[in-house]
């Protein structure tokens, strides 16, 4: 994507004119830089850290003479993403967010003590909260006599109630 396909989707999105989507973004551009420049970190929530990074001095040899060449240290513009962004990317989620997302439990604080007494299983094994599902796992949850199965079929982050049952197959 280039600037300014970004500058036209944010004035599709937003309903401003083209100029004031470049001004908004050319500022959003502009703090990001400001604080890589000064040494600062530019979190944005649920995107990711901009920061500056210190890379070490080293050697190095020039390509066509072979002659070893000092590089000083220096300091690099760097993008570390967000769990979110990462999650988006890889299509996956934590296993206790998508129990609770998909209605499968109610709460995540209940997927969460499921996991800890070993009553879900992913892929045949148990499974921790953290444990990243993705499309195609098998999921099995515990109900005291009773065991439910099912196939992560969509990872979404919000569903409506009626849409959840679309997140997954129940496995007879």
């Amino acid at each position: 994507m280039t600037k300014d396909e970004l500058i036209r989707i944010v004035s599709e999105r937003n309903g401003l004119t083209l100029k004031q989507s470049k001004d908004v973004v050319q500022g959003v551009f502009d703090a990001i830089s400001e604080c890589i420049i000064k040494d600062r970190k530019a979190k944005i929530s649920g995107f990711g850290t901009f920061e500056a990074k210190k890379r070490k001095a080293f050697k190095t040899r020039h390509p066509k003479s072979g002659e070893i060449i000092d590089v000083p240290e220096s300091r690099q513009p760097s993008f570390e993403p967000s769990r979110q962004l990462r999650e988006k990317v890889n299509k996956s989620m934590r296993l206790d967010k998508y129990l609770k997302v998909s209605r499968l439990i109610k709460r995540r604080t209940v997927a969460n003590e499921a996991c800890d007494a070993e009553r879900i299983s992913v892929n045949g094994k148990p499974a921790k909260a953290s444990y990243n599902v993705k499309i195609g796992d098998i999921i099995e949850i515990a109900f005291g006599q009773r065991t439910m199965k099912v196939e992560v079929l969509e990872i979404s982050e919000h569903v409506f109630k009626s849409d959840a049952p679309g997140l997954y197959r129940e496995i007879k």
